[in-house]
């Protein structure tokens, strides 16, 4: 199990930097892989990915300094995965993404479920390591 959530960290740190590194370089070029208009203003990207950023910094600088992710820093990663997870929820059920493209709003459903699942991981481990449970 240990392995496994190590392999999780490893793999989401790689996504969340380069979906922060896309978002903040390359706004438009991001934009057009959803829809053929505009979606969100160009500084939301920004501001998206430099999230993005800010969450993939914070997961190397907390498992270089602990040597893993200790309870706390599970949970806090767990509602860092569920809050984009009401929030894109919201966005895809409005008119607001009506010009998705098919293959995008697919995309960001499964990008969804993966956050849902991710955090209820990361809480599920936290809860296991706090209970002296130990997750090999």
């Amino acid at each position: 199990m240990k392995k496994i959530t190590h392999s999780i960290i490893l793999g989401d740190n790689a996504l969340n930097w380069f979906l922060g590194a896309a978002m903040v370089l390359v706004p438009t070029w991001f934009n057009s892989l959803l829809s053929s208009r505009l979606l969100l203003p160009i500084w939301l990207y920004f501001i998206v990915g430099v999230g993005f950023l800010w969450f993939a910094s914070w997961q190397v600088q907390t498992f270089l300094r602990e040597k893993q992710l200790p309870p706390a820093a599970l949970q806090q990663a767990a509602l860092l995965a569920w809050g984009p997870v009401v929030v894109l929820t919201i966005a895809l059920l409005t008119p607001l993404t009506s010009s998705l493209y098919p293959f995008a709003r697919v995309l960001l459903w499964i990008g969804n479920g993966y956050m849902l699942v991710l955090g209820g991981w990361y809480w599920w481990v936290a809860k296991q390591l706090l209970h002296d449970r130990p997750v090999t």
